[in-house]
């Protein structure tokens, strides 16, 4: 078989049910049969036998991961010129990939990603300017004004890990996701690093993809614990201080 041009990514957490709505969405939406879909089934125990999953390589953890590892992990899989990591509550809602595959291959950008919308339409919060302490800070504590919809091609100084594509070899060059951060502020280091080696991000706001987020960090605990832990550990590191 001739190489994927492709790989898409996906972590579970018992979202066996959320990716199956997400898979008949792409399906219904994209074209291109020539992708491979790498599920990491991160419990190790959930049910892929519908046969929306056919085509798709599970990995069942033996011991749960956070969501550097499992990516990371996933692409040591990965077969295709492109790789596109995605969260597993996102929904497509037109086509989305040739467009965007269209600006990686004209040199227009090496890591991107279309506008994020909720499901009543509203613009998420999925790209954002070099975060800061002070910043974190009140957008726990206070009200922040909603995210603006750019009017055109938008370079952000980092995309969130929802939905992020390239081409493999710039997710190689990058070393993946630092696996010291757990399930916050991967992205963050991520879409940084890659700046600080010259590679350009970008978000077409043409294009867009349904999600509706959850907060975890504000709801539990123990998220919250995770948060501030890695948060921490990019406002002290090497990645920040060049950054800033």
């Amino acid at each position: 078989m001739s190489q994927p041009l492709l790989t898409i990514s996906i972590v579970s957490h018992a979202d066996a049910k959320t990716i199956k709505a997400l898979l008949a969405s792409l399906f219904y939406y994209e074209q291109e049969k020539s992708y491979q879909y790498l599920i990491t089934d991160n419990l190790g125990n959930e049910d892929y036998s519908d046969p929306v999953f056919q085509n798709a390589e599970i990995i069942r953890n033996k011991t749960r991961k956070g969501f550097a590892e499992n990516h990371n992990a996933a692409f040591h899989k990965a077969q295709g010129h492109f790789f596109c990591v995605l969260n597993p509550d996102i929904l497509f809602v037109e086509p989305v990939f040739e467009k965007l595959l269209q600006h990686l291959q004209q040199d227009r950008a090496d890591i991107l990603a279309p506008i994020i919308v909720d499901s009543k339409g509203v613009v998420q919060d999925s790209f954002r300017r070099l975060p800061s302490p002070k910043e974190i800070v009140a957008r726990r504590l206070f009200k922040t004004p909603p995210v603006q919809r750019p009017a055109a091609l938008f370079s952000p100084d980092w995309l969130a890990g929802m939905f992020l594509l390239m081409h493999r070899e710039t997710f190689q060059q990058l070393g993946g996701f630092d696996e010291r951060y757990f399930f916050y502020f991967e992205d963050v280091d991520f879409s940084t690093r890659a700046r600080l080696v010259g590679h350009r991000l970008l978000l077409d706001p043409s294009i867009k993809v349904q999600h509706d987020a959850h907060r975890g960090s504000r709801e539990s605990l123990r998220y919250l614990l995770w948060h501030l832990q890695s948060a921490w550990k990019f406002f002290s590191s090497n990645t920040y201080k060049k950054a800033k």
